[in-house]
């Protein structure tokens, strides 16, 4: 199929870029997958009251949304009582009912095939997660209407606020993470692919010679090299970009003129960031990808935007929200923690025992059943070395002479160099967790709110915790994450996976490089755990151990076009096959360098367009414990849901009408009752 260019015309002072891309097609997944509808037949009878619930909105669509809300309350309110003539909401139904909360908002995203908060439900693999940020409802506001919520089988859609939260995050992620644009394509130029991928930074410390001498055997045909722009200086408003050599790669960009400066174009670092030249160092070292971002995300001054409107899409390879490319993004982000002092966006999960009642923190809690196995899963917002000494500096020099001569892109070598400098400093530089949190107004934050948001982060901090504590325990947990996402940790990774991963982690790209030529890997402790292929789980729906699949011996990734010319060397048959299983026991290995080095105290931070409010929590574990048990014990129907004492939240919540807590607070319950008489 022939591909028609998109034209995106910029100027910059008196200099014109002409920038020649392709865009992939964002197709349905859903539509293209080949994974089945869920079998309906699970579960009926509660499928077909929440489909008959859900029915009630479209029934009464025509009717004002104060007559709807009344007509959803009061079926909501026959459901909890199973009295016919009850329009009022009870206050207990929650340990006598058939099916637990956690259970039942399972279920209700089941029937309506949607993801909603707090529960995360994948509609085509049938797998659910409770969410960590929705795990302290005691602690914020009402449990009680959340829990009306979840019964009556409605979700909490997503407020503008949150859509701006989002995009906050994004911005901070970018700051602390530099993307790039890569374009992968394959030879036959049916499948192309935009993507973008974190600039790696594992060739901090290194030689550049060493850089060289894996980047020499392949050709720098078609590489345009062009220098980072500087995001040191912050008062600088002039970006300086070095020449760049003016090359064709392959319908992929062409660079007519290029800019000798960018005007107006600020890059914002939080001054209590450690973030240096690591970027730039690793850029000039040899890693030959184009930032993108330097010529199609600077603020345009100047000039039109023109699109070719015969421009016509092409297929996208199927490479985007993959959990296996999350645990490996995982993996590289934190290898930057130790060399930049910070990293954000890390995805951490845990287990709670819904039979023992606890959450899983040791192997010997561990399980054959997986069943058994609440996944709980969050994203960290911020990890960061608590400078308080000011010790980072000589800390990463000390770091970065370690690894001098060495080819640090080599996990074996960095681990080693790694654990043997940080150990010596984490007393001084202590990992804290943060999280981050946007505000529309510059209120204070009320008690209830920082509360949850203490529970919170406290939880982030106790799961990585557990995760780091021992690099078999973080294995078998990820293991059972990945059983439980339904994903076979000793089958093959897809090529269009293994190509995304090598190109965001060069660290790992040398590890594939090693298992294509049929190189022996090192483990550390997790040697024979990987080597034997041995799960520590049972089938989730039989009684058979997991064992690997047939290994192929002709496992091939065909040849593709790409501007980072050491996944070319990926091409072809490997000897040993890349799998999930390598991917998480790299990530648990990584993880246990945090071990025994986390800060006493957490924080959370309250920001609008600057930084509002700071708030200090100390951290205890025993206290977490606890806090996490009695949350799970309302999701497990262990006890009943506690009502908020604030009368504006019942003036303010939409079953305000109908709950029978909260029209006692309001003294109007016994009204209510007597017009029932």
């Amino acid at each position: 199929m022939q591909v028609k260019p998109l034209y995106l015309i910029r100027k910059y002072s008196t200099d014109e870029i002409v920038i020649k891309l392709r865009i992939p097609l964002k197709a349905n997944d859903f539509q293209k997958s080949n994974v089945p509808a869920p079998d309906q037949t699970t579960h009926k009878k509660i499928l077909q009251d929440i489909k008959q619930f859900s029915k009630s909105y479209k029934t009464y669509a025509s009717k004002s949304k104060k007559e709807k809300c009344k007509i959803s309350l009061n079926y909501l309110s026959k459901r909890l009582t199973g009295d016919e003539v009850s329009s009022v909401l009870p206050s207990q139904f929650v340990v006598n009912s058939p099916i637990c909360p956690y259970d039942r908002e399972a279920e209700s995203e089941y029937a309506n095939g949607t993801n909603k908060q707090p529960i995360k439900f994948d509609w085509l693999k049938n797998t659910k997660r409770l969410n960590i940020s929705s795990l302290m409802l005691n602690r914020d506001y009402c449990e009680l209407q959340r829990m009306y919520n979840v019964y009556s089988g409605t979700g909490r859609p997503d407020n503008i606020f949150m859509k701006i939260g989002t995009q906050v995050h994004k911005k901070f992620e970018d700051l602390t993470h530099k993307p790039v644009g890569i374009m992968m394509k394959s030879k036959d130029n049916i499948k192309t692919q935009e993507i973008y991928v974190d600039l790696d930074s594992s060739l901090v410390g290194a030689a550049i010679d060493d850089v060289q001498d894996i980047l020499s055997k392949h050709t720098t045909k078609n590489i345009i090299n062009t220098a980072l722009p500087d995001i040191g200086n912050n008062n600088s408003t002039e970006k300086e970009l070095s020449p760049s050599k003016v090359m064709d790669i392959e319908g992929v960009i062409n660079i007519v003129a290029e800019p000798k400066s960018i005007e107006n174009v600020q890059v914002h670092v939080n001054n209590e960031s450690k973030i240096n030249q690591s970027a730039a160092y690793a850029f000039d070292s040899g890693l030959n990808i184009l930032p993108k971002d330097s010529f199609l995300e600077v603020k345009q001054t100047e000039g039109k935007l023109s699109v070719d409107d015969s421009f016509f899409q092409v297929e996208t390879i199927e490479t985007g929200n993959d959990f296996i490319v999350d645990l490996a993004q995982t993996f590289n982000r934190l290898q930057e923690l130790f060399y930049k002092g910070e990293c954000r966006e890390i995805k951490i999960c845990g287990f709670y025992d819904r039979y023992s009642h606890q959450l899983v923190e040791s192997i010997d809690q561990l399980h054959d059943d997986p069943n058994r196995y609440i996944y709980l899963s969050g994203i960290i917002d911020h990890v960061q070395m608590e400078d308080m000494s000011f010790a980072f500096d000589d800390y990463q020099m000390t770091l970065r002479q370690a690894m001098n001569n060495t080819k640090c892109i080599d996990f074996e070598s960095w681990m080693k160099h790694t654990h043997s400098v940080y150990s010596e400093w984490n007393e001084m530089l202590p990992l804290v967790v943060r999280d981050l949190k946007t505000r529309h107004s510059r209120k204070s934050i009320s008690l209830n709110t920082s509360s949850t948001a203490f529970c919170q982060v406290g939880t982030y901090r106790k799961c990585l915790g557990i995760l780091s504590s021992n690099a078999k325990l973080s294995f078998h947990l990820l293991e059972l994450a990945c059983i439980k996402r339904q994903i076979d940790i000793w089958e093959p990774i897809d090529s269009d996976k293994v190509k995304l991963i090598a190109s965001s982690s060069l660290t790992l790209a040398m590890d594939f490089l090693k298992l294509k030529n049929g190189e022996t890997l090192n483990y550390g402790v997790l040697n024979e755990t990987v080597k034997s292929k041995a799960s520590r789980f049972v089938h989730p729906l039989s009684s058979n151990k997991y064992t690997p699949s047939n290994i192929i011996s002709n496992y091939t990734i065909p040849e593709f076009k790409t501007n980072i010319p050491l996944l070319s060397e990926l091409e072809g048959e490997w000897q040993m096959v890349p799998t999930t299983a390598h991917i998480i026991a790299r990530l648990a290995q990584v993880m246990s360098l945090c071990d025994n080095s986390f800060s006493d105290h957490h924080w959370v931070d309250y920001k609008r367009s600057d930084n509002i409010q700071s708030m200090n929590f100390k951290y205890d574990d025993n206290e977490m414990s606890k806090i996490i048990d009695i949350s799970m014990d309302l999701w497990l129907g262990r006890r009943e849901p506690m009502s908020t004492d604030i009368t504006s939240v019942c003036q303010n919540c939409v079953f305000g009408d109908k709950c029978e807590a909260g029209l006692r607070l309001l003294g109007k319950l016994q009204d209510v009752k007597n017009k029932l008489i």
